[in-house]
């Protein structure tokens, strides 16, 4: 049976890359019509529609590794349950991780000359200064859980490769 997925996979994968790799080719290939003096405005229209299959074929490569993400290791983990709680521990740690670093970081939001007309062009829906501080807020807190996260996995990959020298030099 994984002989028999395993090559339906392989054909798979390849008619993706074909795809991929013929669109990217007509994609250059278009560029020969577009003179190097082109207005950006004239560039989206002459470019318009490519840029659109570009788009949605990314859609759909992220839609098909988000189901292969979900899929393949439910099958995994009723095909060998052991492994499977290995891998759901993993998950967990990883959920903790992420709820540790949001409960640590803060939504201070960094002030300076100008700050109001930078969060303003990236909420033009905020119709007041609060609404502005809230959705910059919000912004801050997901930075901030992103940046400890990071801190405190690098800290575990580093305290990992030093342990397991000195680990493996006791030996």
């Amino acid at each position: 049976m994984s002989d028999k997925l395993s090559k339906i996979l392989k054909i798979f994968l390849a008619i993706l890359l074909l795809i991929s790799t013929i669109a990217t080719f007509l994609f250059y290939k278009g560029l020969n019509g577009l003179s190097a003096e082109a207005t950006f405005s004239e560039q989206i229209e002459y470019l318009g529609g490519t840029l659109e299959f570009f788009l949605q074929w990314t859609y759909i490569l992220v839609a098909i590794a988000a189901i292969a993400a979900i899929v393949f290791p439910a099958i995994s983990i009723v095909a060998s349950p052991k492994q499977g709680l290995k891998s759901i521990l993993s998950i967990v740690a990883l959920l903790l991780l992420f709820g540790v670093s949001y409960a640590i970081s803060s939504d201070t939001i960094v002030t300076f000359i100008g700050w109001e007309e930078l969060y303003a062009g990236m909420y033009p829906q905020a119709k007041n200064l609060e609404e502005l501080k809230v959705n910059a807020q919000e912004l801050s807190l997901q930075v901030g859980t992103g940046l400890i996260a990071t801190y405190i996995l690098s800290v575990l990959a580093i305290v990992s490769v030093i342990g397991g020298e000195i680990f493996r030099a006791l030996r």
